[in-house]
């Protein structure tokens, strides 16, 4: 693999609308493009609401916004990291985790207290949670709480990052 970029999407349904609203944030989801040298071109390793796959780069909606690996020691980084984390493939999508991260955020921006203990279901990822894993994993984003994580909360990292440039 020699190819590593993290993407943003803001997506159109209604879902993304509201996880864009409650995090004030232009995105919604984040997931990982790779290069396979297995099949001979890019994939995308994504949660959708089947789980995590690892899926032929496809047409997308929305606006993507893409920041890549900037140099070799990175993206041997997250080579290693994606191997070890390809185990996840099939964890479904965190449904319950994200409607009550929203109930909490919700309860934050309407009362400003804080609900610090988040629910989470055991084997299930969110899709920032599966991408800051593999982030963690490669040593690039260390003391993230991968479960805490939102798509605003990889964006900001990337955005600031040495390891990750905006293509």
């Amino acid at each position: 693999m020699n190819f590593f970029a993290i993407c943003f999407q803001k997506s159109t349904a209604w879902y993304g609308c509201i996880i864009r609203k409650l995090t004030r944030s232009q995105w919604n989801h984040v997931y990982i493009e790779y290069e396979s040298e297995d099949w001979g071109h890019n994939m995308d390793l994504d949660i959708t609401p089947r789980g995590v796959l690892s899926l032929p780069q496809g047409k997308r909606g929305g606006i993507v916004q893409k920041y890549v690996a900037s140099d070799n020691m990175v993206q041997y980084a997250m080579t290693e990291a994606m191997k070890k984390n390809f185990k996840k493939l099939g964890n479904r999508y965190d449904w319950t985790g994200l409607f009550m991260g929203l109930i909490r955020l919700l309860i934050w921006r309407v009362t400003g207290k804080r609900i610090m203990k988040s629910i989470h279901s055991k084997g299930r990822m969110f899709c920032s949670e599966m991408v800051s894993t593999v982030m963690r994993d490669a040593g690039i984003w260390d003391g993230v709480t991968p479960s805490e994580a939102s798509p605003a909360d990889v964006f900001a990292f990337a955005e600031k990052s040495l390891d990750f440039k905006k293509l």
